[in-house]
């Protein structure tokens, strides 16, 4: 099994951008009311549960994720910033955005810049190499 959130994790700390601006930042499924929002802040969610890619010969040989990342913050600019070297990262290991939103809170007064991603890695045993993937791109 691959623990797809955790690798994207892995691999947006990757860019230096992300990793200076949101270290100790970057959460899964929920942002607790006590973190730190006085600088940008990320949250990664999977939508549904993966499900079955590709096959082959009657073998399931991707599954298919869907994860949303949100990226919050007080400073317009530096919100879209980082949602935009998100979506570079993610491209690098095949996620490409297929929705998103864009929104301000007036009463919290928080931008937040959400966009959903979608991508079949290989999940076969035979085939798995993602993890080792991610771990050496750049």
């Amino acid at each position: 099994m691959i623990d797809m959130i955790e690798l994207i994790y892995l691999h947006l700390m990757k860019s230096d951008m992300i990793s200076e601006q949101c270290k100790g930042r970057i959460k899964f499924y929920d942002y607790p009311e006590t973190g730190d929002t006085s600088a940008p802040y990320i949250l990664i969610s999977p939508i549904g549960a993966p499900l079955p890619g590709e096959f082959a010969s009657n073998k399931e040989l991707t599954t298919d994720y869907v994860f949303q990342i949100d990226v919050r913050g007080s400073d317009r600019k530096q919100v879209k910033a980082l949602q935009e070297e998100i979506k570079r990262m993610m491209e690098l290991i095949d996620f490409h955005v297929i929705g998103g939103t864009d929104q301000y809170d007036s009463d919290i007064k928080i931008f937040l810049d959400g966009r959903r991603y979608q991508g079949q890695p290989y999940t076969d045993e035979a085939l798995k190499h993602i993890d080792k993937d991610i771990a050496h791109t750049e």
